[in-house]
């Protein structure tokens, strides 16, 4: 009897665990085929960024705000309206979607689980709009939004959600001009020579020496010409730098040597190799061009020294040419002819015109 009941109890504990392998090896399976089975994950554009899963609603629909905000402007928060292109990131290839003109409370409907990129199209003047975004300030129902290169990018996740991103306003520049060989400030022609040390934003105005407001700074055969140009915005709150400024020489060669030029004491980049063949043709009659960098805001509190000399050639009286011109001329972004939805850089558009993106702005040096 013990042994029929011991043998009954032997055979009950072997089908149970059986039936504990049965479930283990099921537990195992399961495991392995979520482990090779791929999840859906979405890039943007970049093949080596990938974002985590992204849950959406089942219409797909993201409904969402995107806000500018000028973080020049330390006194309070400010938005402003631009023109923002968002393009769908497919295989590395931009295809516009839309273009929103209300970057302030305005409202986007995009595609969940799709992959973007934002430009802002470059306005010129007081308060125009940089092209630049500087960086994403605060999101929600999105993944990976990130800035580069002036470019917003960014997954919308969920059904609704919003992003700030800190932008700029262009501002209009003013100058004040330091004659250093007569170690005196020079002044604008025509103006009360009480303002020789105060800032100026007129364009194409012509600046004299520091003894006179009509006469020019005296330069002999073979002698030198050295100023320095403090240059900022005349608001506060603005820059005038967006993508880089392009500092234009025009200074005859039979009249004088290759000038030396200075951005805040470090030797200035010759610009000339690296600009588009619109900007060649539409800086043609310019001898010399130099680059302010990027990443240099010019703003009321924060001037940009201009360090600028250059020599008359041997036997050449250099009062016989009357002047010689230095213009700034920022860079920008533009809708292409090809494509208007498309955005390109560059100081000049691609029109037959080469018209500019931002203000040409020009200074006349008088010699004497």
């Amino acid at each position: 009897m013990r042994s029929l009941l011991n043998d009954k109890a032997g055979k009950k504990m072997g089908g149970g665990l059986k039936a504990i392998l049965v479930i283990i090896a099921i537990a195992v399976i399961a495991i392995l085929v979520i482990a090779l089975v791929p999840m859906k994950v979405v890039t943007d554009g970049d093949d080596d960024i990938t974002t985590s899963a992204i849950s959406c609603p089942s219409d797909m629909d993201w409904a969402g705000t995107i806000t500018l905000q000028n973080t020049l402007n330390t006194s309070g928060t400010t938005t402003f309206d631009a023109s923002l292109y968002v393009y769908a990131v497919n295989g590395g290839e931009l295809q516009h979607q839309s273009t929103l003109t209300d970057t302030t409370s305005g409202a986007a409907t995009l595609t969940c689980g799709q992959p973007y990129a934002a430009k802002v199209l470059s306005t010129s003047g007081a308060g125009g709009d940089s092209s630049a975004i500087k960086a994403v300030l605060s999101s929600s129902g999105v993944k990976n939004a990130r800035v580069e290169n002036g470019v917003l990018y960014f997954t919308p996740s969920g059904a609704r959600g919003s992003l700030t991103v800190a932008g700029e306003q262009m501002g209009v520049p003013e100058f004040r001009v330091f004659d250093v060989i007569n170690n005196d400030f020079m002044h604008l022609s025509g103006s009360a020579l009480v303002n020789q040390y105060t800032y100026n934003d007129t364009d194409g105005g012509n600046w004299t020496s520091g003894a006179s407001n009509e006469t020019g700074v005296a330069v002999s055969a073979g002698g030198e010409y050295h100023s320095k140009i403090y240059m900022r915005t005349k608001v506060a709150g603005w820059d005038y730098n967006d993508r880089g400024i392009y500092m234009l020489v025009d200074a005859a060669p039979a009249t004088w040597l290759n000038p030396t030029v200075k951005f805040d004491g470090a030797a200035a980049t010759e610009a000339k190799s690296s600009m588009t063949a619109n900007e060649l043709i539409a800086y043609a009659g310019y001898e010399y061009a130099f680059l302010i960098p990027q990443s240099r805001d010019i703003v009321s509190n924060k001037e940009l020294l201009v360090d600028f000399s250059m020599y008359a050639l041997p036997g050449t009286d250099p009062s016989s040419q009357s002047h010689f011109q230095i213009d700034w001329a920022p860079i920008g972004t533009y809708a292409t002819i090809a494509n208007a939805n498309n955005l390109a850089l560059g100081a000049v558009d691609d029109t037959s015109s080469r018209t500019q993106i931002n203000t040409l702005t020009d200074m006349l040096f008088n010699v004497a």
